[in-house]
């Protein structure tokens, strides 16, 4: 396990994941022996064989060893969590971090940021912004450090974390109203960041992922700042909890219904009737207009089905989506497991996907149909 995975654990219950769990139907755990078909000659008989849960080898020990985390106790949660970022080294060989308080949107407090950017300068580079992951409730900008000077690094570009507020204290909206404040304060100028502002990429994970979705569907109603790709990692979308992942024993690995169920409750605590689908992504029915996406989901997650459902519903509402099920992996594997070769092809993909969309010359669909008919 990794220093950060390892550190987790101190802010956890002591009940370890299960491994084992199966979705057998009530009724079918056993057959009585005369029940059995009896096996034809020359035909071979067939074992009936119960499959565990397909669980990627090298996450095994993080599954086997990470106890359920706690989303009861935020104070002591998040105060390990602090420690945790205060510890982290990450390489900033040739990399500026800055922190500002910018403009929020109008009656709204500064936001808070943290700016990652390669040291040498140049004008013009593309944008990423980022949400950090939590469950609405927890986390910092300062946890994804290493991952956002990764992505500064390898992409040449400036990454704008977002340390938006949290629930429970600060409920739907603050958070998206936090995230499209900093997105506007960057379309307009940044300050003096020099970005590209046809070049914005948002990339967000878990909670972040579902407030990123908020965040593109308010700038599509209010004609905000365009957003060149939009990527949802395991993003966390719908408050109704009713997907066939949400309610599966082997889906509930390392995040689990009970703790989403929390979340949504600290975010939504406060509002009347159905929530919005600015706060609740999964209940908007019609995703046109939205950005070209890149959708990351695990096999074995909670979360895995109201990924997929969106990504369906991008399609059918004629968007651009590049959808990836990472088989064998648990909600948060890339963090958990970093060196493992599932989470370095994942990155691997992530930056390439960003790289085609921020790098290279935009093109339409029909440029693209006449290249790909020259190349034929």
């Amino acid at each position: 396990m990794t220093k950060a995975g390892s550190s987790l654990v101190r802010a956890c219950r002591s009940t370890p994941a299960s491994t084992n769990a199966t979705d057998e139907p009530a009724g079918r755990t056993g057959a009585h022996p005369t029940s059995a078909p009896l096996s034809r000659p020359g035909r071979p008989r067939h074992s009936r064989t119960v499959q565990r849960t397909p669980v990627d080898p090298e996450l095994i020990p993080i599954v086997e060893t990470l106890p359920e985390f706690s989303f009861v106790d935020l104070a002591s949660t998040r105060a390990v969590l602090d420690e945790l970022a205060a510890s982290l080294e990450p390489d900033l060989n040739g990399i500026v971090i800055e922190r500002h308080s910018v403009p929020g949107l109008a009656g709204e407090p500064d936001v808070e940021i943290q700016v990652v950017r390669p040291r040498e300068a140049r004008p013009r580079r593309a944008a990423l912004v980022t949400f950090h992951s939590g469950g609405f409730a927890v986390g910092s900008a300062e946890l994804d450090l290493a991952f956002n000077v990764e992505l500064a690094r390898r992409l040449d570009a400036v990454v704008v974390a977002v340390d938006y507020r949290l629930a429970p204290e600060h409920p739907f909206p603050a958070a998206v109203n936090d995230g499209y404040g900093a997105l506007v304060w960057l379309a307009g100028g940044g300050g003096g960041l020099d970005v590209d502002t046809a070049r914005v990429a948002v990339v967000c994970e878990s909670a972040g992922g579902g407030l990123a979705a908020s965040v593109a569907l308010m700038a599509r109603e209010q004609g905000g700042p365009p957003i060149r790709m939009l990527c949802l990692l395991e993003p966390e979308l719908d408050d109704r909890l009713g997907t066939p992942s949400m309610n599966q024993a082997h889906a509930n690995v390392t995040w689990k219904r009970d703790q989403a169920v929390l979340s949504w409750e600290y975010y939504l605590r406060g509002g009347s009737g159905e929530p919005s689908p600015i706060a609740a992504p999964a209940r908007q029915t019609d995703l046109s207009g939205l950005p070209e996406a890149y959708v990351t989901v695990n096999q074995l997650d909670c979360l895995r089905d109201e990924g997929l459902d969106f990504a369906r519903l991008l399609l059918a509402s004629g968007g651009l989506v590049e959808l990836h099920c990472w088989p064998g992996t648990v909600h948060g594997f890339r963090v958990l497991a970093p060196g493992s070769a599932v989470a370095r092809r994942a990155v691997e993909l992530l930056i390439s996907a960003l790289d085609r969309a921020l790098n290279e010359p935009a093109s339409a669909p029909a440029d693209r149909e006449s290249e790909e008919q020259a190349h034929a």
